[in-house]
């Protein structure tokens, strides 16, 4: 089975380290200490689910997760904040489709089984949209078929 390619940001190196620890033996893990840094990572790497921290410097994990549904939509985006900043936090959740809030300190068990809820609902979108493009294009040759039958 292939592991899932999971992107850590945040500009604490000993959260990134925690996390890390957290998710590498099931996950491929994934680190960046900023926005712009993780936005390098997303082109080159398979990225199915995100961790970000909101406060950084130059750029929220807000910022970043709106601009990941840019990239890939289906990308499952989190956010970790250490704040209870009650309006960032529904801007966050609104711009960013935020999957989930996480506040820090978290609970490492209870983190891993949101990733991996997560991820199940990430593989399940996956296959939906596979099995949509399966059906459209039966209907295409279903519709191919009938018009060649209608001109007989």
């Amino acid at each position: 089975m292939k592991r899932h390619g999971l992107l850590i940001v945040d500009d604490e190196k000993e959260i990134l380290r925690s996390l890390t620890l957290t998710f590498a033996e099931d996950y491929e893990v994934f680190t960046a200490s900023s926005g712009t840094e993780a936005l390098e990572i997303l082109k080159q790497q398979d990225i199915a689910l995100i961790i970000a921290d909101q406060r950084m410097p130059e750029m929220t994990g807000a910022q970043l997760l709106e601009q990941v549904i840019g990239i890939d939509p289906h990308i499952i985006r989190i956010i970790l904040t250490g704040y209870t900043d009650t309006t960032s936090l529904i801007q966050a959740i609104n711009k960013g489709h935020i999957y989930q809030y996480i506040t820090k300190p978290w609970e490492r068990q209870e983190l891993r089984v949101i990733v991996k809820r997560a991820l199940e609902n990430y593989e399940l979108t996956l296959e939906n949209l596979r099995l949509l493009k399966e059906l459209q294009a039966a209907n295409e040759r279903l519709r191919d078929e009938n018009a060649f039958l209608m001109n007989e």
